[in-house]
């Protein structure tokens, strides 16, 4: 007579669902906060010269696997579990070229799709690890990957990033990426001017300084 082993699969079936949904490690991510102390540039070329426009303001938070930051650990390369939302101000983008500011100005929020998409997004699909600091307060060296939303338009981007633990409750996340501004459905400006049509090229670079702060209780302790 073949044994009843119903009572014990039940058991067995509803813990490995439970560890599954709880995704198997127990610990919670840790947030961090976007700061004030951030920024953002898009740089380009044109017939006339080079261009270059800024913001400040990068929104949004990081959460992150704790194990990743644990002061007696060093963790190994492969991918961290983290989560990523980011955005920036169509609005906060200001050009640094003074000639012609205004109408830059102007033109970049047009192609923008402004005020219809007021914002730039971008939502991290993958973290990887593949270089841990050599020393302390040395840099961390990651693969990225995420969803990169600009105009309306979305697309997938892949980008090394460098993140430096500034303090235990302060991150900085530095990267950039060229790009085209034709895979987001922007048409590159080609303003009319008294001294003819200006060309701008389709080739633009992405750079950013993102800093993030681990927020706090009221006692001043590390959540």
């Amino acid at each position: 007579m073949k044994p009843n082993l119903f009572p014990l699969t039940v058991p067995l079936v509803c813990a490995v669902t439970f560890l599954w949904a709880t995704g198997l490690s127990g610990a919670d991510l840790v947030r961090f906060n976007a700061t004030p102390n951030s920024s953002v540039k898009i740089e380009g070329t044109s017939t006339v010269h080079d261009w270059l426009v800024q913001g400040q303001i990068i929104g949004g938070y990081l959460e992150v696997d704790p194990a990743l930051l644990a002061a007696d650990q060093k963790p190994g390369p492969g991918k961290i579990d983290a989560k990523v939302e980011v955005s920036i101000p169509v609005r906060s983008l200001k050009s640094t070229v003074e000639v012609g500011k205004s109408l830059m100005e102007q033109i970049m929020l047009e192609h923008l799709k402004y005020p219809q998409f007021q914002k730039i997004t971008y939502t991290l699909t993958e973290l990887t690890l593949k270089e841990a600091p050599a020393a302390a307060g040395g840099p961390y060296l990651f693969d990225t990957k995420g969803d990169l939303t600009v105009a309306g338009v979305k697309k997938s981007i892949s980008m090394p990033v460098k993140m430096v633990r500034v303090s235990p409750v302060r991150l900085q996340f530095i990267g950039s990426i060229p790009l085209k501004m034709s895979d987001f459905g922007i048409e590159t400006p080609a303003p009319k001017l008294a001294v003819g049509a200006i060309k701008t090229s389709d080739d633009v670079k992405i750079s950013v300084d993102w800093v993030t702060l681990r927020p706090t209780d009221s006692g001043g302790a590390a959540k």
